[in-house]
């Protein structure tokens, strides 16, 4: 059984009402993402608030203003699982699923510069509608 799962285990042996958040928000930080570090954990942070705002991820974010690594984004949907990565990652999947998917993203709301690199990743996340 992995980490992943034995977190589902213990939200299910909390209790009922525990059970229920665990099947219905999936909470995620931004040290999850392989990454470490305040200041990586805050670019992770400004690209999921964009994210929220676009409406491409559902959910709510509690951030911690001290300790950026440690706060929890409690996801109810995302268009795709892989936006909630580092810029460096999202950008290099965008760019796999647009190979393979053409104008999907664009469909969805994500225009082909965004993902260009990753500063125009997070410029873009950073940037609201």
């Amino acid at each position: 059984m992995s980490d992943y799962d034995v977190g589902w285990v213990n939200h299910a042996l909390d209790g009922r009402d525990a059970a229920t958040t665990a099947l219905t928000s999936l909470q995620i930080q931004p040290c999850q993402t392989g990454h470490y570090g305040q200041d990586v954990a805050r670019q992770i942070l400004t690209c999921w608030r964009g994210l929220l705002d676009r409406g491409l991820v559902t959910g709510r974010l509690d951030e911690d203003p001290e300790l950026p690594a440690v706060s929890t984004l409690h996801l109810d949907d995302a268009a795709a699982i892989w936006l909630l990565a580092a810029p460096d990652q999202a950008i290099a999947w965008a760019a796999t699923y647009d190979r393979t998917y053409p104008g999907a993203l664009a469909a969805a709301g994500i225009p082909p510069e965004a993902y260009a690199d990753e500063h125009a990743w997070i410029t873009w996340l950073a940037t609201t509608t």
